[in-house]
């Protein structure tokens, strides 16, 4: 790769050699070492430190070292001035407009750069340049997720949105470590402090398909930097210059083929190389907006011609389709947040409306009509679009109609937090090796509970062990006859409210308390691929407003039931409080609630919070409006961006994102209310936390029933 950059109004020069390579040159600022110098080096940091199982050291993917790739990223970023685009005001080095695309338009420019090596002898050489500059509303955070990959799967989804049918397919060789680079967190994080920069250098590859006929194909081996800037409210008692902006910064340089060995095409003869190519991008977040202004800057030096390498023609038609694919990232935004939703299944119900939801046209028999793929009703032939729907398990994008009301609230939602891994289907995760058993986590925090609570309190612990270890074990887990043994000889003592504390301390010891594994295959949600119920939207998403609630088909036996139970009596909770405190240390979760749902509010019969025991909330301003329509429990892994939850005065009060909710049902098996876990920050739901919820939810079932059969007796 050659080292020397042309003094344009972007990149400054970095090097001063002359074209005859003359000794009186000045030497490189950042030396680059060559592949010769630096392959004992990268052995040590582009390799595992593992070996093969034939003892044999496994090639390295870079032969280039983790501290010089960077050091020749940190060079290409410092040259590149985004700030100083305008450039000259010459009339040769003045931006031609070349096309408009949305919110984006392109340029291109070629400015002529002369370098003197001798008094005798000068060699002229010319810049291609292009500019691509938007705006998109989103938040920072969204686009940072696009632009930034570190799996080959994520690479390629994001190059063939960009690209479409140009991009064939391309690598992430080797992604440097975060401590060589100098900053430990993660880029795509959000960090604490009130201002940080994190910073992320790979190596990677692009083949695309050829720009010209009748030539190779091209590929493209590239560096790439991509650092993220967390801004800080300026200080109004301190004006020490204007505040820094939230913002993103990835640059892309060129790097030699021959210093890859992973990744590429090794049949030259079919591709060419990609050569002497800088490109950027800028993202920042605009003050007091909901948008982003998104700047791609890319340049290619003239003047080498090799065999194998893209000829100049090529190189100046590749650089402008890599402007035109920056025009693309709204669409691969947009793509994303319907990939967050959860989709209706049209064929578990019907659609029943007459009217459009969207403009209230009459739906005759022979009016056209479709239904929204989102809220599952019809609406007329004007008001819905087809949109791009990206999801992660499918590995594909699916085209979806919608409506033009679900659209508003998918453009209304916040998708800052929402990683390319969430889209798709829900699904419980496997425990990591080292994660202990709900069996041994539960026991730990009630003897901790146990020994530390006093008076009514420990009162509460008692009864809740004795709920969980009289419980009957579930009839669908099966067991060896080891576990059945130790199981028996465990429950042979039966705890009372007369058990001293020792029993109950004993009795946990022995291992009574047994929270049955529910295997993978069994860990069910609710709504995992799709809704089997539609939603109805208000007209507008503005001034919080939310859908309406939906209405389970079994309400009249639901509400008979609660009717029944006189569950709305309950006043002393102290064992529901003690579930939910449970509950919330084995999810890592900050609130946790016991609800019941009537016809028109939900109310919280027990909590960790003691501030949120007995609040009532309307029905539709609560999550478990749509627990309550399923015996199975509900994961939303990012409810602030779900147009179910995103308005809802559940959410919204606290900032609420992450909810888990378990049905509780009454005796004879009708869902009264749900046993629910939420917090500020969103997780994944491993298979022993699946275990303990249900286990605890159907001790909350028992709580409430056996406290209402004491009330009547």
């Amino acid at each position: 790769m050659s080292s020397r950059y042309t003094d344009t109004p972007l990149l400054e020069r970095t090097t001063s050699t002359g074209t005859n390579g003359s000794a009186d040159a000045k030497p490189h600022r950042i030396r680059f070492r060559s592949k010769a110098r630096s392959t004992t080096a990268s052995l040590s940091s582009s390799i595992p430190s593992s070996t093969s199982s034939n003892g044999l050291v496994p090639k390295p993917r870079v032969h280039v070292n983790d501290d010089e790739l960077c050091a020749r990223a940190e060079t290409v970023a410092r040259a590149m001035d985004f700030r100083g685009l305008a450039g000259s005001n010459e009339p040769e080095s003045r931006w031609v407009l070349k096309k408009s695309r949305g919110t984006f338009t392109t340029y291109g420019r070629r400015t002529d750069t002369t370098a003197t090596a001798t008094a005798s002898r000068v060699k002229t050489r010319w810049t291609q340049q292009v500019l691509a500059a938007g705006e998109i509303r989103c938040h920072l955070q969204e686009v940072v997720h696009v632009l930034n990959t570190t799996s080959d799967f994520d690479h390629n989804a994001v190059m063939s949105g960009l690209y479409r049918k140009d991009f064939i397919y391309g690598a992430v060789v080797h992604v440097v470590p975060s401590d060589v680079v100098g900053d430990e967190p993660k880029l795509v994080e959000l960090l604490t402090e009130e201002e940080s920069t994190t910073t992320q250098v790979a190596v990677k590859t692009g083949t695309f398909v050829h720009s010209r006929m009748f030539a190779p194909n091209e590929q493209w081996c590239f560096l790439e930097r991509a650092q993220h800037v967390r801004g800080v409210k300026p200080d109004p008692l301190e004006s020490s210059g204007p505040a820094k902006l939230n913002s993103f910064t990835l640059t892309l340089s060129s790097l030699d083929d021959k210093e890859l060995e992973a990744g590429k095409v090794n049949g030259h003869s079919r591709v060419n190389m990609l050569h002497g190519m800088n490109a950027g991008y800028l993202v920042e977040q605009i003050p007091g907006s909901k948008y982003v202004r998104v700047i791609f800057f890319g340049q290619f030096d003239g003047g080498v011609d090799k065999p194998g390498l893209a000829s100049t023609s090529q190189m100046r038609a590749r650089l402008q389709r890599l402007a035109n694919g920056a025009t693309r990232l709204p669409e691969v935004v947009r793509r994303r947040r319907f990939g967050a939703q959860t989709m209706a299944d049209r064929a578990a119900f019907p659609a029943k409306n007459s009217y459009c939801i969207c403009c209230t046209k009459s739906l005759h028999l022979l009016t056209r009509k479709h239904r929204c793929h989102l809220c599952g009703h019809y609406v007329c032939d004007r008001c819905w679009s087809v949109q791009e729907m990206e999801t992660q398990n499918t590995r594909r994008i699916t085209p979806v109609r919608v409506c033009t009301r679900c659209i508003e609230f998918v453009e209304n939602g916040d998708y800052s937090a929402v990683k390319p891994s969430s889209l798709g289907n829900l699904e419980v995760k496997r425990d990591p090796v080292d994660n202990p058993p709900a069996t041994k986590t539960l026991a730990h925090l009630l003897r901790r509970e146990l020994r530390a609570s006093s008076g009514a309190r420990k009162d509460s612990v008692r009864t809740v062990i004795q709920y969980l270890v009289n419980q009957e074990a579930e009839v669908e887990q099966a067991k060896t006859e080891r576990q059945a043994k130790a199981e028996t000889e465990a429950r042979s003592i039966r705890l009372t409210s007369d058990s001293t504390e020792q029993e109950y301390l004993d009795v946990l010891d022995r291992g009574a308390l047994n929270v049955p594994e529910v295997p993978l295959y069994k860990c069910i949600l609710a709504n995992a691929a799709k809704r089997n119920y539609p939603i109805t939207m208000p007209k507008t998403a503005v001034n919080g407003s939310v859908p309406d609630a939906p209405m389970p088909l079994d309400e009249k036996e639901r509400l008979d039931a609660i009717a029944r139970s006189r569950i709305m009596e309950l006043e002393d909770a102290s064992e529901l409080d003690m579930l939910c405190s449970l509950a919330a240390s084995q999810l890592g979760c900050n609130i946790s609630i016991v609800t019941v749902v009537t016809a028109d509010q939900m109310t919280v019969l027990g909590s960790n919070k003691e501030d949120l025991r007995r609040v009532s909330l309307p029905r539709e301003h609560s999550f478990c409006q749509h627990t309550v329509m399923t015996s199975k429990p509900l994961l939303v892994p990012h409810p602030e961006a779900d147009v179910r939850f995103q308005n809802i005065n559940g959410r919204t009060a606290f900032d609420v994102r992450f909810y888990c909710g378990f049905p509780i049902v009454n005796d004879d098996n009708t869902v009264i209310g749900s046993f629910c876990c939420m917090d500020q920050k969103t997780h994944e739901m491993t298979q022993s936390q699946y275990s303990a919820m249900k286990r605890l939810a159907s001790a909350a079932g028992q709580v409430v029933r056996s406290k209402n059969r004491n009330r009547f007796e």
